[in-house]
């Protein structure tokens, strides 16, 4: 089967607990992501619930805007979304 590259931009904080987890499990990224993909394409939907404030806040994530050159501009709110994501995760481990 052909491959492509993928190339995501990403929090580094983020991205590093993600690699010491998927280390931990003995995975790599292209390894999850091709699970993930899998069953997205199986169960044709995300596979797990995502969900964000219902009100716009200071914290509501914006997203990402496309620049003319190809690239994308990080919203200046970017980080202040980061902290409502670390909310969440942090308050619904178990």
């Amino acid at each position: 089967m052909k491959t492509v590259n993928l190339q995501v931009r990403i929090n580094e904080d983020l991205k590093q607990e993600v690699s010491s987890i998927l280390k931990a499990q003995g995975l790599s990224y292209t390894s999850m992501l091709d699970a993930l993909f899998r069953q997205i394409i199986k169960e044709r939907r995300i596979p797990f619930a995502i969900a964000l404030p219902t009100t716009t806040t200071d914290d509501t994530p914006a997203p990402s805007t496309l620049n003319k050159n190809g690239t994308y501009k990080q919203p200046k709110n970017y980080i202040k979304g980061l902290r409502y994501y670390k909310y969440v995760r942090n308050h619904n481990r178990k």
